[in-house]
């Protein structure tokens, strides 16, 4: 089990550098690990919807991640700047960062708005 989780996450990880033709990008760069944290905590804070928490916590994770990278790929435009070997697009960097801070921000919000007790509980 764990080669098959390994090789995912290795895919997926080649995946991301490939589309972004950026051999250092990675899903803290794009803002994609903090937006599936703020979508954990949002379902462990706010209710499971009826689904085990087990089911449910992932469920979150993964549907919030889903919107960060639709975020993303919006501001992808085929304006490219090419420095060197890299594509840099003239908004991405920073819609990287605004991804980031904006998901990182709102998921301390929402932790900090539930209590640390109720993230431990549930």
């Amino acid at each position: 089990m764990a080669l098959v989780v390994g090789a995912a996450l290795g895919a997926g990880g080649a995946e991301i550098q490939t589309l972004l033709n950026n051999p250092m990008a990675s899903p803290y760069t794009l803002g994609l690990a903090a937006a599936a944290g703020f979508g954990a905590s949002l379902v462990m804070a706010f209710g499971s919807f009826g689904l085990p928490q087990i089911y449910a916590v992932p469920i979150g994770a993964f549907i919030m991640t889903m919107l960060a990278a639709s975020i993303l790929f919006l501001f992808f435009d085929d304006e490219t700047i090419w420095v060197g070997y890299f594509g840099f697009s003239r908004y991405r960097a920073f819609v990287f960062v605004s991804v980031y801070a904006l998901f990182g921000a709102v998921f301390v919000s929402a932790r900090d708005f539930a209590g640390d007790f109720v993230l431990a509980v549930r």
